[in-house]
């Protein structure tokens, strides 16, 4: 997603300096000769260290500020460290997950393929989001604190990590309150807070800011394209190992992106096409070696999916999405909750909401600067984005049409039709809150004659750079004609005019920016846009989190359960199916001592396609129906066919943990076993085997 200038008001640009890696250039934004993300120049003025030094301190503050309203979004968790739960199932699957993968690679398992849960055929957990890399980077915490303690303390970094790195990306071009602003509605939009319900690896959104960096640093900034590349490959593999999902719908996005700037400056495409591809072959090289183990066991190993794991047409954006707030708003009347309660599908991924302000301030934003290179570029990405999160069929106040829309295209296409349109939120909102946060910038640069613009820094959005040697001297280059002699007509403009090409009051007019804008004007127009920034926040103001116990009986966690038979195969009740996800926790509290049957997780259904939980047989159901008061004990044992299975599935030990249905459960269990349980430690056991 690199941006460029206007070739028709940048034909010559003087020769920048390179830059530092990605992602380390970012500034605070203050005019200079360097220009925004230009760290380190020859160029740069003389206050340019003492500059730097600042704005260590500053990103600091910003990143602290995020981290802190993260802690108060989360606060449930912090006040009572591993006894607390956001979303539930899903919260608990991922619990599972981080302590697993450690787990399975200090004791010799298998981190990909196992039984211990499903047992006893068994999962791929490639095919439900394991985030192994997350799971080795909180091994720590897991091995003191137990995985509850690990997700909450992910789920609490999400946020505030994946603001704050766009924020960092964003300083190449944007001062640093604008920047904060566009991280603060990436990181805490309502598609971070509705999936922070569970959806960790969709939360720990840090790589499409990477992707943007780097793309960036390949196509705009002429930086090495096996070193870039090698970079970019190292995020791709770090995101398949957080989130496929993610990586699929960026790569995507990304492409999109370089076919609207392609668009823009077809001129100068062809001439950047070649790096971009030396880079993308090392970016595919270096992530393909990385990801041979998981990719090889996710498509070619036991137990894989085949087609799409969610169904279509479901998980969308409404056309009423955009701007009717959910139960998960602050500011939520009562009108709009009706017509939301309509919408399709979880009501945890119906994120899309930006707010009719922000909306607004967003279209007035990109219309008033269409010809700023930030803006030409994320406003028609934004408006992709938003076509694409409606899925295939356009659904209007929950009625579904049958208008086709673009996605339809995708539905079948490897590894994107398994994503749900819902989600290209998270874009949405990133877009958006750039056009904004441009908006922003703008107005506040209006009021300093001598500040540049946003992509007015020589390197920052324009030309391909050329190295140099370090005392050499710099000759200016012409992008479109470099070896054509420069004419006054293409004279580089001066320090304190250079980038007001694009400035606030016309988008697109040459010249420095007015007077009026330098003073009383000036300023009403930078108070205007701090309120309309506020004015956008507000209504994306989230409603206090909704939490879970994660109640875990003493029996798993202290020496009793080393009754049960290391690696020996417990029927633990309520038995495990999506809604009930007990007995997960249990176990992976026990350090998975014993192979659990029934998952909540994906595995192929008898035509390979994906299911959610293990296959129904009499036992499970008669578990599942006894447990839901669907049946009592004496129904389900009138059934032969549950103790065959019973037999079948040989338990060496059967577990019976708290739930409302207990004693009905227990009677089930002392007629299909034969004998009574023994009372330890908060649970009900039946010990069957040595």
């Amino acid at each position: 997603m690199a941006t460029c200038a206007d070739p028709a008001s940048q034909a010559v640009r003087p020769a920048a300096p390179p830059a530092g890696p990605a992602g380390t250039d970012g500034t605070d934004g203050t005019a200079g000769t360097g220009g925004p993300g230009e760290a380190g120049s020859p160029l740069t003025s003389a206050a340019g260290p003492s500059r730097a030094l600042h704005r260590v301190p500053r990103s600091l503050a910003v990143l602290a500020g995020y981290l802190a309203l993260a802690v108060l979004i989360f606060r449930a968790a912090w006040a009572e460290p591993g006894g607390v739960l956001y979303g539930e199932s899903d919260s608990v699957l991922f619990a599972w997950y981080l302590g697993w993968i450690p787990h399975a690679l200090t004791s010799g398992l298998d981190p990909f393929v196992t039984s211990h849960l499903n047992a006893p055929t068994g999962t791929n957990i490639l095919w439900s989001t394991p985030v192994p890399l997350l799971g080795l980077l909180v091994a720590p915490v897991t091995a003191l604190f137990g995985p509850v303690v690990s997700l909450n303390l992910l789920l609490t970094l999400a946020p505030a990590l994946s603001a704050f790195t766009l924020f960092r990306v964003l300083l190449r071009w944007l001062s640093a309150p604008a920047a904060a602003l566009a991280g603060l509605l990436y990181g805490f939009g309502p598609y971070m807070i509705g999936e922070s319900y569970g959806h960790l690896h969709l939360t720990f959104a840090v790589f499409p800011p990477l992707l943007l960096a780097l793309l960036d640093d390949l196509v705009v900034r002429g930086r090495p394209p096996v070193r870039t590349g090698a970079l970019l490959g190292l995020a791709v593999a770090a995101q398949a190992l957080i989130s496929e999902e993610i990586l699929a719908t960026s790569a995507l996005m990304g492409g999109a992106g370089l076919v609207i700037a392609a668009l823009l400056h077809h001129d100068v495409a062809w001439a950047r096409a070649g790096a971009l591809a030396r880079g993308l072959v090392v970016c595919a090289a270096v992530a393909a070696t990385l990801l041979l183990w998981p990719l090889a066991v996710q498509f070619l190993g036991p137990l894989r999916v085949h087609g799409n794991i969610q169904p279509h047409n479901v998980a969308v954006s409404d056309l009423l999405t955009f701007v009717t707030p959910t139960p998960a708003q602050l500011v939520a009347p009562d009108i709009a909750l009706r017509h939301s309660a309509r919408f399709t599908g979880n009501a945890v991924e119906v994120t899309g909401y930006l707010g009719l302000p922000l909306v607004l301030v967003a279209a007035a934003v990109a219309i008033r600067l269409r010809r700023d290179p930030l803006v030409a570029l994320f406003a028609p990405l934004a408006v992709v984005t938003a076509v694409l999160s409606l899925g295939g069929h356009l659904h209007v106040d929950g009625r579904i049409t049958g208008i086709p829309l673009p996605w339809l295209a995708l539905e079948d296409a490897p590894v994107i039709n398994s994503a749900l349109p819902s989600r290209f939120a998270l874009y949405l909102m990133m877009f958006v809150g750039i056009v904004v946060a441009t908006g922003l910038h703008r107005a506040a640069t209006a009021t300093r004659p001598g500040a540049r613009q946003p992509g007015s820094a020589p390197h920052a959005l324009h030309a391909p750079h050329t190295r140099h040697a370090p005392h050499t001297q710099r000759t200016p280059h012409t992008q479109l004609a470099p070896h054509t002699q420069r004419t006054p007509r293409h004279r580089a403009p001066r320090r304190g005019t250079a980038g007001q090409e694009t400035s606030w009051r016309g988008a697109g007019r040459p010249g420095t920016i007015s007077a009026a804008l330098a003073g009383r004007t000036g300023r009403t127009r930078l108070v205007m846009a701090v309120l309309a920034a506020v004015t956008v926040v507000v209504p994306l103001l989230p409603r206090a989190h909704v939490t879970t116990a994660a109640v875990t009986p003493a029996f798993f966690t202290g020496a009793a359960v080393e009754a049960v038979p290391e690696g020996a195969t417990a029927l633990v009740l309520p038995y495990p199916y999506p809604s009930r996800t007990e007995a997960m926790l249990w176990q992976a509290e026990a350090h998975y001592r014993f192979r659990l049957p029934g998952c909540y997780c994906t595995i192929p259904g008898p035509d390979g396609r994906a299911v959610f939980n293990a296959w129904t047989d009499p036992l499970n159901s008669a578990l599942v129906a006894v447990e839901q008061g669907r049946a009592d004990a004496d129904a389900a044992l009138a059934d032969p066919a549950v103790r065959s299975t019973f037999a079948q599935l040989a338990p060496e030990a059967v577990i019976l943990g708290p739930t409302p249905r207990r004693a009905e459960l227990s009677r089930l269990m002392t007629g299909i076993v034969g004998t009574p349980p023994k009372q330890v430690d908060g649970v009900e056991l039946w010990l069957l085997r040595g």
